[in-house]
């Protein structure tokens, strides 16, 4: 399964602090045979976000992180 993600305002905070140290993975059809991961380095200068609740909570829609990062597919699986 896929769709958008939400980054909670510490997450936020500490991959700003992070800068280009900072990675943000997003592990996509985790239940199937063939799961996929994305790997987006630096995210906060890349990724528009829209502000869920009081700054605490914030969205990031598919199309917008999808976009991003480089997909790895041969993931190995866990039996």
């Amino acid at each position: 399964m896929t769709g958008d993600i939400v980054l909670t305002a510490p997450e936020v905070d500490k991959l700003r602090q992070l800068g280009a140290r900072a990675f943000l993975y997003v592990v996509t059809y985790a239940k199937s045979d063939k799961p996929r991961l994305r790997i987006i380095q630096d995210p906060i200068p890349q990724l528009e976000r829209e502000n869920l609740f009081r700054a605490v909570q914030y969205l990031v829609d598919k199309e917008n992180w999808e976009s991003k990062g480089n997909e790895i597919y041969d993931l190995p699986t866990l039996d």
